[in-house]
């Protein structure tokens, strides 16, 4: 961030400088990384909404009751809609914009709806992963895989409810300073997604080789069951980008770039969901 002259205008100064032979436009049209995040949010939430609503009528018609992951991914569907919520209000004051083109005054409501819009980045996904655990933990009474079941799920827990103590103290976005903080938790977070988002893929393998169904029919559920590695797919593609923005002054920009990747991941996590316990019924 620019040095703040003590008798500037935070109106009319930019966040960062303009690259040379560029200047500042406060009055920012609609840039093509917002275009691209309501598109992507538009197609995948419709998926997931379908998904959901699909999730509905097997649970009243095919398995007349409402069970735990019905509960899990309704909320987590929820809080995915709360997150786009949240970024429309951010682009509002340059999410998606260059820095050059954020105000001083736009970056401190910029720093308001940044906490809300991580917090629901942050619990979506995990919701929608306990969700799909509660439905794998009835595939095998063996005592083992049910305690591997826990085992993720407390994690996911443990770090989803540390990382939300951290965004309102330390790495609070309203604290000058915390952008360190902020950096570290988001990488941290990519890495734990990445790494649960794989033990949910592995974890019904071995049960599922030991089922006794023709070998075609194994290959059928199997591909249902791991389908969930097109959401670690995106978990990792969105990796890079949280790098990139945690050292690039560009950081508005490349926060909503990586902001259009999580979108993906939450809104196909819910679309997929439907498919793991679709497998069970």
């Amino acid at each position: 961030m620019a040095t703040l002259d003590p008798g500037a205008n935070i109106y009319n100064t930019s966040v960062v400088p303009p690259p040379i032979g560029q200047e500042s436009n406060f009055d920012r049209p609609l840039s093509d990384v917002q275009l691209a995040t309501i598109t992507v949010f538009a197609v995948t939430y419709f998926l997931a909404t379908v998904s959901l609503a699909l999730r509905y009528a097997t649970s009243a018609l095919v398995v007349k009751e409402w069970e735990l992951d019905v509960v899990l991914i309704t909320l987590a569907w929820g809080v995915a809609l709360g997150y786009f919520i949240s970024v429309c209000f951010m682009m509002k004051y340059g999410w998606g914009s260059h820095a050059w083109d954020v105000s001083l005054a736009d970056m401190v409501q910029y720093n308001k709806y940044l906490s809300p819009t991580t917090l629901t980045y942050m619990w979506s996904p995990t919701l929608t992963k306990l969700s799909i655990l509660s439905v794998l933990y009835r595939i095998s009474p063996a005592r083992g895989y049910q305690i591997s079941v826990y085992v993720i799920a407390i994690a996911l827990l443990v770090y989803t409810i540390t990382f939300t103590v951290l965004l309102s103290g330390p790495c609070n976005p309203k604290d000058v300073g915390s952008g360190v903080c902020l950096n570290n938790l988001a990488i941290s977070q990519v890495a734990l997604n990445i790494a649960t988002d794989l033990s949910i893929i592995i974890l019904p393998l071995p049960t599922l080789h030991n089922l006794q169904i023709p070998f075609r029919q194994k290959v059928v559920v199997g591909c249902i069951l791991s389908i969930g590695s097109a959401v670690l797919i995106a978990s990792i593609v969105r990796a890079p980008y949280v790098h990139i923005m945690a050292t690039n002054p560009d950081f508005t920009r490349k926060q909503a770039e990586a902001g259009v990747w999580s979108l993906v991941e939450l809104n196909m996590g819910i679309s997929i969901d439907f498919s793991r316990s679709h497998s069970q019924v």
